[in-house]
């Protein structure tokens, strides 16, 4: 095929070929160092909520908690939950699900105690 340039003459047409593949960074790991990231980070995310839950569950002062943080965040984690259910990805059931519990800790402590 061929499109009539400004003189008239024939040009050829664009070509529709994909450009040539890039490495892309999943290529550039392995399957077992991507997992172990992902684990890694789970863990951080999900623990890092344990010493605030213990303090308060210790201390019963709220004072420095945002009640609507809290709801916000708890809310958003029972998403992640849904969506890791939708997707059958266990990392992401466990993790989100010991987050909601610890968050949901926090929360009920900030209800009760003020």
């Amino acid at each position: 095929m061929h499109v009539r340039g400004a003189r008239g003459a024939p040009k050829p047409a664009m070509s529709h070929e994909p450009p040539l593949p890039r490495e892309s960074p999943q290529a550039r790991m392995s399957t077992a160092a991507i997992e172990a990231l992902g684990f890694c980070a789970a863990l951080l995310t999900t623990f890092c909520w344990l010493p605030q839950a213990w303090q308060t569950i210790k201390t019963r002062d709220t004072s420095g908690i945002s009640l609507w943080t809290q709801a916000l965040f708890a809310t958003g984690i029972v998403l992640w939950l849904i969506y890791g259910v939708l997707i059958a990805s266990w990392p992401l059931i466990g993790a989100n699900t010991v987050t909601l519990a610890l968050v949901l800790i926090i929360l009920t402590m900030k209800l009760r105690y003020g």
